[in-house]
């Protein structure tokens, strides 16, 4: 969550997406593009899969993130431009839909 806000501050309005790419146990973080201002951060993670670029309203994100009943979530995705599934492994409860935003 705390590179999440940091990453998005880059962005130029609301609803400009943020790049996660999941690969390598780590979830890479890019905001901005051309001359605009650009943020990345690398946060570690377990990766289960190809490596995979998916682009988030940041707001979104945020939202859903900030939801989790404790410090872990899991993102089940398939392809960059499907539905992507956050749920936590410490409430089994909690689900969240998230659509990507086309990169």
């Amino acid at each position: 969550m705390d590179a999440l806000k940091r990453v998005r501050l880059v962005t130029v309005n609301p609803t400009q997406a943020i790049r996660l790419t999941f690969g390598n146990d780590e979830i890479y973080l890019a905001a901005g593009v051309g001359t605009d201002s650009t943020a990345s951060e690398t946060v570690d993670a377990t990766i289960d899969g190809e490596r995979m670029e998916v682009g988030f309203n940041p707001e979104y994100l945020v939202e859903a993130l900030g939801a989790l009943a404790g410090e872990t979530g899991r993102f089940r995705l398939n392809t960059p431009s499907k539905s992507v599934l956050l749920d936590s492994p410490d409430d089994e409860s909690y689900r969240h839909v998230l659509m990507p935003v086309r990169l």
